[in-house]
């Protein structure tokens, strides 16, 4: 029995090293590509008349890696190219800086099919780099005065272009500055190609949008901060200081304790001020604890060769499509893998939403890789994924920004009288310019009826119900094609309003059409908690996992099933062999089991 017992712990050895290696992912090391294509037809004169843009666009260029790829274009009824293609160096910025300080009106059309085209212009090669495409517009196709030009033009983009940017690898960000842009357009695009949308009403939240496109761009390294206090370490080149708002209240106290404070810089100290954020960059700061005074409201970026690396997120994520995320830590372009000194570090990750932060299990799974166990999250809306690493006289901290989308979302609005219904479809895969909707609606008792519902833009679609007294099931039906021309149907499970109703219910669906159960209420957070101190969890195969609040889900390759069918097999082999042995011979029986002596009388 001891051979069976070795043999079941060889397997569970190999089942857990398979295991492992089938849950890794690489993290993404490669180099970004930032191409900038800013809208310039006589639109965006309304819509920005202050040229927010160019503020906004300093932010996200002045944080590039110099090792990395840009070029910026502006476009109206044409593209024209401001800042050439090329490497992102100190050079390449400043020009930036100086081509997108003012920009005027080229046009009243604004051809954005031929923007992307201009753009993109290597779609067909393949590339090392990482491709961006940040897009900042009022969000319109408008090529022509007839409009029936202008739907083809949408058409021919969405069924044509569409697919080869995502097939090229393309991330399309888009930047929405009009309340009355394409949005199902844009959303379309950005989705399909894992990029962000993002619609900005104001300077300041542009700002924020862009710092969040600049996260998933650029990939900036973060020293994090704790309180109101970061360590600086020995040997780091530069620091910049990005602040949101136009608070001026900031001062910087070194190791030494020397101020550093907007009205006296020093020389090492340089300030830029920008409507909706600042940004104050030192130059080979002194090591040691920095404290300041004011509220930051932003990040520090740590420019060295000391970097932290992430998996790659999509920009879109739908409930339970990623059950972990790793990062590893990089020093002059190699990964460090050496366990000894790992494991002394500290990891965390925190993942912070609208409704507060939540820590994340993380545990070290060797050959450099931490991994960070993402929870069970349902609720749609903005997150951001803080993966950090805490050494003894250094840290390094990465942001992910993503978006959590239900496939499906209904929503339940009480409207005087009546009642309105609203159904949102995110699928950037479908073609919603030919997608028919319906309401299934039955007022009970009674039977069934089919409502069709009223299209609305950004992949709306709405009905309205007498707000009568009683209960009502409502389904949506969704009929349609995929971009690719393939058949597409949806249907919901039907929802329960209670009449007249009082206050806005919404209902989420997975991409089956089944209601997916809300989370528990969450008690209002004035402030997120603070976090417990991290501990390394070093994963050993012969150990119980851990409990995880979302369950693993694995694919493992065929190889793989079929090697461990052999094991069974092979186990079960020796099993066989162990019960049905010859038996012994008789002399050697007896003298190995003697008959007992019988008891005296």
């Amino acid at each position: 029995m001891r051979t069976l017992a070795l043999a079941h712990l060889i397997l569970t050895l190999v089942v857990a090293a398979v295991i492992r290696e089938a849950q890794a992912a690489p993290v993404d090391t490669a180099r970004p590509d930032v191409r900038v294509l800013l809208d310039v037809s006589g639109s965006m004169r309304s819509y920005d008349p202050n040229n927010l843009r160019s503020d906004a666009i300093s932010l996200l260029v002045r944080a590039l890696p110099d090792d990395g790829l840009g070029g910026i274009w502006v476009f109206a009824n044409a593209a024209v190219p401001v800042v050439e293609h090329g490497p992102t160096d100190l050079f390449w910025k400043r020009l930036a800086s100086i081509h997108t300080r003012a920009l005027e009106s080229r046009g009243q059309r604004s051809n954005l099919p031929a923007a992307i085209e201009a753009a993109t212009w290597d779609v067909a090669e393949a590339s090392e780099y990482t491709r961006h495409i940040v897009l900042l517009s009022d969000g319109r196709i408008d090529v022509s005065e007839r409009q029936p030009r202008n739907a083809q033009a949408r058409t021919h983009f969405l069924k044509s272009t569409l697919p080869k940017l995502a097939a090229a690898g393309y991330r399309v960000h888009s930047l929405v500055l009009s309340d009355n842009a394409d949005a199902s357009l844009l959303r379309q695009l950005s989705q399909a190609t894992g990029g962000h949308f993002l619609h900005a009403r104001s300077g300041e939240q542009l700002a924020a949008h862009v710092q969040r496109v600049l996260n998933r761009t650029a990939r900036p390294v973060y020293l994090p901060v704790n309180g109101q206090s970061f360590t600086v370490e020995a040997g780091l080149e530069e620091l910049t200081i990005y602040r949101a708002g136009d608070d001026r209240g900031l001062t910087l106290i070194d190791p030494g304790g020397g101020r550093h404070a907007r009205a006296t810089p020093g020389v090492e100290v340089r300030w830029h001020d920008a409507r909706g954020f600042d940004l104050l960059t030192l130059e080979r700061p002194m090591p040691g604890r920095w404290t300041f005074e004011g509220e930051l409201n932003g990040g520090i970026l740590a420019f060295s060769d000391v970097l932290i690396r992430a998996t790659e997120v999509p920009a879109t994520l739908f409930p339970g499509e990623m059950n972990h995320v790793d990062f590893m830590l990089f020093s002059g372009g190699a990964a460090i893998v050496e366990d000894t000194f790992l494991q002394a570090m500290t990891p965390a990750a925190l993942l912070d939403g609208e409704r507060g932060s939540q820590d994340l299990f993380v545990e070290y799974v060797g050959g450099g890789v931490f991994r960070a166990h993402m929870a069970d999250v349902v609720r749609a809306g903005p997150y951001v994924l803080r993966l950090s690493l805490q050494g003894r006289t250094f840290a390094r901290q990465t942001l992910v920004p993503f978006d959590l989308a239900n496939p499906v979302r209904v929503r339940v609005v009480p409207d005087g009288d009546e009642v309105a219904v609203w159904a949102e479809l995110t699928d950037a895969s479908v073609d919603y310019s030919n997608l028919t909707v319906a309401a299934q609606v039955r007022q009970l008792p009674g039977a069934k009826r089919l409502m069709p519902a009223q299209a609305y833009p950004a992949g709306q679609w709405g009905v309205r119900l007498p707000g009568k007294r009683g209960k009502v099931e409502v389904g949506f039906n969704f009929i349609g094609n995929y971009l690719n021309q393939k058949d597409f149907s949806l249907k919901t499970s039907p929802v329960s309003i209670a009449l007249p109703l009082q206050e806005e219910a919404v209902y989420v669906f997975d991409d089956k059409g089944k209601a997916i159960p809300e989370p528990e209420p969450v008690s209002e957070i004035e402030e997120p908690p603070p976090a417990p101190a991290p501990v390394v969890v070093v994963a050993d195969a012969q150990a119980e996992p851990p409990p995880l609040e979302a369950p693993l889900e694995m694919t493992l390759p065929l190889w793989f099933a079929g090697a461990v069918g052999g094991v069974n097999l092979l186990l079960l082999g020796c099993l066989y062999f162990l019960l049905r042995r010859p038996p012994l011979p008789e002399a050697l029986a007896a003298l190995l089991n003697p008959p007992s002596e019988p008891d005296a009388a």
